[in-house]
């Protein structure tokens, strides 16, 4: 009866939540309305500490839907980047980790956040 009962319980279940994402890669969700930050910022990626970071210590927080990382390749606004190359984006930083509403992991380091910008809209 308890067999019957448990395979019961296992049908009524919903699917199986998918994987996540490979961890380290800082994300924010852009809303519709956003607007690009005038800040530029040149630096080379480094995967330190399982966080995308530049190898300054800066932290990015990119925009999740323009963002992708599968654990060796960031691909961000249709580009591909990998470890160590350089990359130059728009953002700005906005203070400390209390003014960034996405949880900056304590192994991330305590470079400064850099919020960044979606490529500039065309008009």
């Amino acid at each position: 009866m308890a067999c019957v009962a448990l395979s019961s319980l296992a049908s009524c279940t919903t699917a199986e939540p998918p994987l996540p994402e490979p961890s380290g890669l800082l994300t924010y969700p852009l809303p519709e309305d956003w607007y690009g930050m005038a800040g530029l910022k040149i630096g080379t990626l480094a995967f330190v500490d399982n966080c995308v970071r530049f190898d300054d210590g800066a932290i990015p927080v990119f925009p999740d839907s323009l963002t992708t990382w599968d654990g060796t390749t960031l691909t961000f606004a249709g580009q591909e980047y990998q470890m160590g190359d350089e990359i130059s984006i728009g953002g700005g930083s906005l203070g400390g980790r209390e003014s960034v509403s996405t949880p900056i992991p304590e192994s991330c380091g305590t470079g400064a956040v850099i919020i960044v910008s979606p490529p500039s809209r065309s008009e």
